[in-house]
């Protein structure tokens, strides 16, 4: 709004709507649409909007259903994307361009008005322990990426991966929320959803991990590898997970 005070002649706003909204606390104030951004706010009031529609960061196998669910088809990938060599980790069928795996046994444990799953926290340690064992050469751990939507399987993964790689290795990679990503890339991303209903009796849904905005942020970091690791019969209680599941099972 400051720009606006000094009575500026041209203002260009630059953002992203599909992706994440300001952070507000307060439920009166998001009732009373304060999470909506001046970008928002003048897009729906009909200002007119340039989309710029190449994507130069995500391998084409990566991108395929953010563009489809997230932008209705029209962004498109920059030519030099498809003429990318695969990376040498490819020939893995686990640690592909784009792969969902169904930790069908993970439990999610609340833990300080927080959500972790032990068992996709130790499966993502075993594929940064099977990239960095036969990949070292051509990956560093700073180009290895870990999310959850989750703060407490952010600090759970932190401390296993300090446990098993050292202190040192487990600095370098990089373990944060979808929040703490935003902008950002890595070279590779494992995306930790954590919700499961497996052993409960009464099922708990998938909770704010349904949220089209953070599924958008989070599958959109990565630029040559991205393994989401989920609780495949939760996450489809949510429509939007149902079409990436069977999306990525077509695939």
């Amino acid at each position: 709004l400051i720009p606006l005070k000094y009575a500026c002649r041209r203002l260009i706003l630059v953002g992203d709507p599909k992706q994440l909204p300001a952070t507000v606390f307060s439920e009166v104030a998001t009732q009373q649409n304060y999470e909506q951004s001046l970008f928002q706010r003048l897009q729906r009031g009909g200002q007119q909007v340039a989309l710029l529609q190449t994507q130069y960061r995500m391998h084409p196998r990566i991108s395929s259903f953010p563009r489809a669910a997230f932008y209705d088809g029209v962004l498109r990938d920059s030519p030099h994307l498809a003429e990318m060599p695969p990376q040498p980790w490819h020939e893995v069928r686990v640690l592909a361009p784009y792969l969902v795996l169904d930790v069908a046994d993970g439990r999610a444990t609340e833990k300080q008005s927080s959500w972790l799953n032990d068992l996709e926290a130790q499966l993502a340690l075993e594929i940064v322990r099977l990239l960095l064992a036969r990949h070292s050469a051509d990956l560093q751990p700073a180009s290895i990426g870990i999310i959850s939507p989750y703060n407490a399987q952010v600090r759970h993964i932190r401390r296993v991966l300090a446990e098993a790689l050292g202190a040192e290795t487990a600095a370098a990679l990089e373990v944060n929320s979808v929040d703490g990503f935003q902008g950002r890339e890595k070279s590779v991303i494992l995306l930790s959803t954590v919700r499961s209903d497996f052993g409960r009796e009464r099922g708990l849904g998938v909770g704010f991990v349904k949220d089209e905005r953070r599924i958008n942020v989070s599958m959109t970091r990565a630029k040559h590898s991205l393994l989401i690791l989920g609780h495949a019969a939760t996450l489809r209680q949510a429509p939007i997970w149902e079409r990436l599941i069977d999306d990525a099972k077509e695939r």
